[in-house]
């Protein structure tokens, strides 16, 4: 069992939380949920927490001014979706 700074890991897991702020109906959040943003073969997703069983959570994020790279592209996928109006 690793120790790192004083702490004994079993187990280390991440999850990928997207925050969407976009008028989309229901049919095209679930569209955009397993066409853009979850692989299938690697990957499980939800509109709601998913049943995990774990200790810590930590939460990490971009300092105001830093470009979000993930994002970006996240939102170029959304705008090519074909409902998508422009």
């Amino acid at each position: 069992m690793p120790y790192h700074f004083g702490i004994n890991i079993d187990a280390v897991r991440t999850i990928q939380v997207i925050t969407i702020d976009a008028a989309l109906t229901p049919d095209q959040l679930i569209k955009v949920q397993t066409e853009i943003f979850t692989n299938p073969v690697t990957q499980v997703s939800a509109f709601t927490p998913l049943p995990l069983d774990f200790d810590w959570t930590i939460w990490v994020g971009f300092r105001p001014g830093v470009k979000d790279n993930a994002g970006s592209t996240a939102v170029e996928a959304v705008r090519r979706c074909s409902w998508h109006k422009a």
